[in-house]
């Protein structure tokens, strides 16, 4: 109820300078200062109820807080209006003089409304010091409000540098629009349009006013009505800054929402087969994603059949069954695919010449792709996509469509291979098969670079494990890397380790910052990861241009770095929380991005924890992080293949046993 009271003492001081002004007692008897401090005090009152107000009012959607706005608004301008409707009916001139003083309140009122609603859009994923600038902006108002009273009149040299300072702490909190970044690509587009509507709503009030005939509420010159100015100018550019981040940011948003959609298409196939769902069901969801996500025309699935002689088709309403028989025979696609049962696919980028070099300018599709899907190196089906232009797909089409089909693929067999476990003591020789699956998603070959060398191995304790590491080659000066450790060890571990592959491969080619990378990462993982598990990670970019790396520290060990200029090796120390312990918003407030300047001959270690944690077999003791260091600064004279050999052969000699304790992963870059 407090807040209600600051209501309530505002408004009866505001009833108070509205009865001076209609019984026309201001300046005698009545002194003038009396009704300036009347509304000096309805000024700050009023602040003081928007402030504790927003405090109150949870607001977690931007378009319900725009609605709100607008409503408020639209109220307030029809009450603006209601003195030009009096005065227009010939009311006596004290009737029409109390509804201007009305619409001077709902002026007031709307203003300061949408002052604080902005407040709370900038506190959005900014820190504590935002709310502090803040405060001292809204105490700069009530200074400005102060200067009204003839007593306190401000001189010149104080009313410009109130301004001044106004517009400093102003300028400090009209950049934070974080908000813009969190809501999808329709709440943007209604963003704008509410924008420009509280502009509209804003300027139509304010016309009013200015019309009314209240001298000794609005000042002349206008510049003598610091308050309502400041508030004026911070509201408006606030509006035109938030527009144009608005419309620049709409191609990326675009783009972002379209990875999320990849991304979500990635777990929905992989909960299709979690959840056990029928295969046939799962095939035609992979089949679906695969022909939305890359803009085809046309297109059909087509299933293999243990007890038939004849696969079974299932197509879109673009094209028959008959019509399929018609590609399949003039494609020939099936002779393709049996006769290379290991290409991952098939393009035929212009189906308009045939074997011997003729046109057939019968065919409507021009563009064939086809993609065998396999379980255990057993063709189950193929997925063929067409295109009614020549060369119709794209890199990136061809890609992602082959990524679907790869989880599909990585999914079933994980999900056949825990199941034979269960059931079968033939679960080692199905586990083998899973290793290798697992294996080849890890990266085999480095690049040649003249920036870098770069060598690294994960091996599992059981059979498969949740060990994961990669990279990306964005472009010759910047290579991105993550290192990572899903809680836990065997098969349920490599299901998480397979489903963070698809996050990465679909986030890294974003170029996105690292703490944005993160937040994403746990999004989109904290989905399907079951309640108890987390995965620890390391993301880095490095920009050798630069000679600077960006990195961020999800749980994950530290990284050792070895400074050559002072020959020395040590740990990054920073903090970090693992993806899917926080599953929601708030997982933000724990991701921070760390940077370290580097020069040739310098050297990074990124290592999970089976590295340090693994015990020796009889004295039981970790090799540990000094063990590690000493090892590194000994030898990071050598290349980046050599020192992950030296640091293996001194870790597997130390534990002194056949069997790993734990998965563990190494990553060596050397600079050049």
């Amino acid at each position: 109820m407090t807040v209600f009271r600051y209501l309530i003492i505002g408004c009866l001081f505001y009833l108070g300078a509205m009865l001076m002004r209609l019984t026309d007692t201001i300046g005698f008897p009545i002194p003038k200062i009396v009704f300036d401090g009347a509304l000096v005090v309805f000024f700050i009152f009023h602040l003081l109820y928007f402030r504790q107000l927003y405090i109150d009012r949870m607001v977690y959607s931007v378009e319900k807080l725009f609605i709100q706005l607008c409503r408020t608004g639209f109220s307030c301008l029809g009450v603006s209006f209601l003195a030009f409707i009096i005065a227009y009916l010939s009311f006596p001139s004290k009737v029409v003089q109390f509804f201007e003083l009305l619409g001077f309140y709902a002026f007031i009122y709307f203003l300061l409304d949408v002052l604080f609603g902005y407040k709370k859009l900038s506190e959005q994923n900014e820190t504590y010091s935002v709310r502090r600038q803040w405060d001292a902006f809204l105490a700069l108002l009530g200074i400005a409000a102060v200067g009204r009273i003839e007593l306190f009149a401000f001189p010149e040299l104080a009313k410009s540098g109130l301004f001044l300072m106004a517009l400093i702490l102003g300028l400090s909190l009209l950049f934070r629009i974080k908000w813009i970044v969190s809501i999808n690509m329709r709440t943007k587009w209604l963003s704008i349009l509410f924008l420009m509507l509280l502009g509209f709503l804003i300027f139509g009030m304010l016309q009013n006013a200015l019309n009314y005939h209240l001298p000794s509420f609005v000042l002349q010159p206008l510049v003598l009505n610091t308050f309502i100015l400041i508030c004026l100018i911070f509201i408006l550019v606030y509006s035109s800054i938030s527009v144009l981040a608005l419309l620049f940011n709409m191609p990326l948003a675009s783009i972002t929402e379209r990875r999320s959609e990849e991304i979500k298409s990635f777990q929905e196939i992989s909960r299709s087969v979690i959840n056990r769902e029928p295969v046939e069901d799962t095939y035609k969801l992979l089949f679906r994603k695969c022909f939305q996500d890359t803009k085809a025309d046309a297109g059909w699935l087509m299933l293999e059949r243990e007890k038939q002689a004849e696969p079974s088709i299932f197509h879109t309403d673009k094209i028959t069954k008959e019509e399929v028989k018609q590609y399949l025979e003039k494609s020939k696609l099936k002779q393709l695919v049996e006769k290379f049962p290991t290409k991952k696919h098939h393009y035929i980028q212009n189906l308009l010449e045939n074997q011997q070099g003729e046109i057939d300018t019968i065919e409507e599709y021009k563009a064939l792709l086809g993609y065998p899907v396999s379980v255990e190196g057993k063709l189950q089906g193929v997925v063929c996509l067409l295109r009614k232009i020549q060369n119709g797909f794209d890199e990136y089409q061809i890609e992602l469509a082959r990524g679907y089909v790869e989880q599909a693929s990585l999914a079933f067999e994980n999900a056949a291979l825990l199941e034979a476990s269960l059931e079968s003591e033939r679960a080692k020789q199905e586990l083998e098969i899973a290793r290798q699956v697992q294996k080849q998603l890890l990266p085999l070959k480095f690049p040649q670079s003249d920036h870098f060398e770069m060598a690294a191995l994960s091996e599992s304790a059981l059979e498969v494990g949740g060990d994961y590491y990669d990279f990306i080659l964005l472009d010759e000066n910047r290579l991105a890397v993550i290192v990572a450790d899903v809680a836990g060890s065997g098969a349920s571990a490599a299901f998480y380790m397979a489903h963070l592959k698809g996050v990465f491969q679909s986030l890294a080619q974003l170029n996105l910052p690292v703490s944005t990378f993160l937040e994403f990462a746990n999004e989109a993982l904290s989905r399907c990861l079951a309640k108890r598990v987390f995965i620890t990670v390391t993301y880095a970019l490095f920009d050798f241009g630069k000679q600077l790396v960006l990195y961020g520290r999800a749980g994950h060990t530290p990284v050792l770095y070895y400074e050559s200029e002072i020959d020395q090796a040590y740990f990054l120390e920073d903090e970090g929380l693992g993806l899917g312990i926080i599953r929601d918003s708030s997982y933000s407030k724990f991701v921070k991005t760390y940077q370290q300047r580097f020069n040739p001959d310098d050297v990074f270690v990124l290592f999970t924890d089976g590295i340090v944690e693994s015990r020796n077999s009889q004295t039981q003791r970790e090799y540990g992080n000094e063990r590690l260091l000493n090892c590194v600064k000994e030898h990071a004279d050598t290349s980046a293949e050599t020192l992950k050999k030296l640091i293996l052969n001194d870790y597997y000699t130390y534990i002194n046993t056949k069997k790993y304790p734990d998965d563990h992963t190494l990553i060596v870059i050397k600079i050049k």
